[in-house]
């Protein structure tokens, strides 16, 4: 049997955790060479400050399953869904999908003409469809459910990618198609493991956590650390090309060179709130001003997750903030979907418009979109979650 195996898939790995000692192999050079080779991928932590509990089956990893409603075996459910995405034509808006629970939480009707949330369809038949989709699927609405998978630790989902496969050193358990897809061709395979040979050490408790940003704030929520306060910056509202996604920006940037090219340039981003478009609960008064975040970390959690349509947790979920879902207007330029603070606030006190990246509220719009249980043109809430964990015996990163 040749020692290496080749493929192309796109695949997604979780990576486990154990609570044993690692397993002595009598190892080839080219075992070691491949064992050296992942050194620079792998980190195991080394230290042992807390007991081994039943707490280690808290650590867990999460990830959308794309077209189907449940999860795979030993993940469990967080919720079920539609997609949900921008309308196909709109030059602007949310560049990304999301997985809108079943049972959202309707904001109020607002009649002003910004962004919409849309539910995606199929458009797969007989003569574009992958090999084993059914052509049946064409212009049916998209299911999807977020999954979490205990005593894992990290998830990445790889797309054509081609790589060897070293006896001894980790063996992938089967890869197979299971009928989930996204438009044009983009397949999506089974969550399965990748074992690593890890050591029986411990992280300590207190370095768990997560990070996440908080848009329209300048500090984090109570109980999380505040790693840096910014400005959300993003690209020009009217580029066709150039970034579409929104960054936190730090308040203490290290500047580089000066240039004159013309490529891409980084901008500030204004809130467009007013009076006749502003959700429930905030100010007219942030119109075109500058939006504030920060980068926050919540000690001893182990997942967080934004859900967009709800604003109150999942049973074992706690909420980090809440807010309502924003991006930039449908005749721009397409930027992420993020989730503004329901209490937002200014960077400072200045306003003008300087025609930069912008943020306006999202509405749900029915159609594909199942209304009920969405309503038409309701602004559409969003929260942040966490799940907490005590300790865990080892560990393997990426």
């Amino acid at each position: 049997m040749s020692p290496f195996s080749f493929a192309t898939v796109i695949v997604a790995f979780v990576v486990s955790t154990y609570g044993h000692d690692c397993t002595k192999y009598s190892l080839t050079p080219s075992d070691q060479s491949i064992i050296d080779m992942m050194k620079h991928y792998l980190h195991t932590s080394r230290k042992a400050d807390c007991p081994v509990t039943t707490s280690q089956q808290d650590i867990g990893v999460t990830y959308v399953r794309w077209g189907k409603k449940t999860c795979p075996e030993k993940s469990d459910i967080v919720y079920t869904g539609q997609v949900g995405g921008n309308y196909y034509t709109n030059k602007g808006g949310g560049s990304n999908w999301l997985c809108l629970p079943n049972d959202p939480e309707n904001g109020k009707a607002y009649s002003y003409s910004n962004d919409g949330l849309y539910g995606p369809e199929y458009q797969i038949h007989s003569s574009n469809n992958p090999s084993g989709f059914p052509a049946s699927l064409y212009d049916k609405e998209v299911p999807c459910s977020v999954c979490r998978r205990k005593g894992k630790v990290s998830v990445l989902m790889i797309a054509d990618f081609e790589w060897f496969l070293e006896q001894n050193v980790f063996r992938i358990q089967g890869i197979s198609s299971d009928n989930e897809n996204n438009n044009n061709d983009k397949r999506y395979h089974n969550f399965k493991n990748v074992k690593f040979l890890t050591s029986s050490s411990t992280p300590a408790q207190q370095d768990i956590g997560v990070t996440y940003v908080r848009w329209g704030k300048k500090a984090c929520p109570k109980n999380s650390d505040t790693v840096y306060t910014g400005q959300a910056g993003g690209n020009y509202y009217g580029n066709k090309g150039g970034g579409s996604n929104y960054l936190c920006l730090p308040s203490d940037p290290e500047n580089g060179n000066a240039y004159s090219y013309g490529n891409d340039g980084l901008y500030g981003a204004e809130y467009y709130i007013n009076s006749g478009t502003k959700p429930s609960g905030l100010t007219g008064s942030l119109f075109q001003k500058e939006v504030p975040c920060a980068v926050c970390r919540r000690k001893e959690k182990v997942s967080v997750l934004m859900i967009a349509g709800r604003k109150s947790c999942y049973k074992g979920w706690q909420s980090e903030y809440s807010g309502f879902l924003m991006s930039e207007y449908k005749t721009h330029h397409n930027k992420d979907f993020i989730c503004i603070d329901e209490d937002a606030v200014p960077f400072d006190d200045r306003k003008s418009s300087e025609n930069s990246a912008s943020f306006y509220p999202v509405r749900a719009k029915c159609g594909s979109l199942r209304c009920p249980p969405y309503k038409d043109n309701t602004e559409v809430f969003c929260t942040f979650l966490n799940l907490s964990s005590l300790c865990f015996k080892s560990n393997a990163f990426w």
